[in-house]
């Protein structure tokens, strides 16, 4: 698949312009509307951290350029939770030119590996606020190449892999044990120490 979108930092292609990174593309309401507002300061407040775990993001809305521009214009002035948003260095695009068109009614994000592949997909509905700490904890969990437990924090242990045959499965607690993991049973073992 391949797709050009005209972003407010100029034209955006895929899947060319990956540059190894991965990419966060927030398909997002309208311009001008509450939610939006809230949304695109949250995620200018996390951009940097985004940065931090090679994350670049591009907002995608059905609105024009001039209306995007108009936009970043108007987000410039907001102050999300009694802070000014910071600047938001991530362009919007407009949905011309995706090979698909969204659902109406309904945002979306696609997190795309450095590859272009897509790893996760998130899917709300369009009065629904995305929390995007979550989503920066899904790439960050992505990039470990390791299974996450429920609720995994970045730092935390990862899941070891389960062993594959009868003969693994006999001594595997203890390997896993004696290298300073530990195990919940044969198929449930952490890397590291629990504490």
């Amino acid at each position: 698949m391949n797709f050009t979108l005209q972003t407010t930092n100029g034209p955006f292609r895929y899947p060319e312009d990956l540059e190894n990174l991965w990419t966060v593309l927030f398909y997002y309401g309208k311009d001008f509307t509450p939610v939006a507002a809230t949304e695109l300061a949250a995620l200018a407040a996390l951009q940097e951290e985004f940065a931090r775990h090679q994350g670049r993001i591009l907002a995608i809305g059905p609105d024009s350029l001039s209306a995007h521009l108009a936009f970043l214009d108007s987000l410039a002035r907001y102050r999300f939770e009694q802070r000014p948003t910071p600047p938001i260095a991530f362009p919007l695009a407009t949905e011309e030119g995706l090979p698909f068109l969204p659902l109406p009614d309904r945002k979306y994000i696609w997190l795309l590996s450095p590859a272009g592949e897509m790893m996760a997909h998130f899917s709300y509905p369009a009065d629904t606020g995305v929390n995007f700490t979550e989503v920066l904890r899904t790439l960050i969990a992505l990039q470990q190449d390791r299974p996450t437990p429920h609720a995994w924090v970045p730092e935390a242990p990862t899941l070891l892999p389960p062993p594959a045959t009868r003969e693994e499965q006999i001594t595997h607690i203890n390997r896993i044990e004696s290298a300073g993991n530990y195990c919940i049973d044969w198929y449930i073992c952490f890397e590291g120490d629990p504490e």
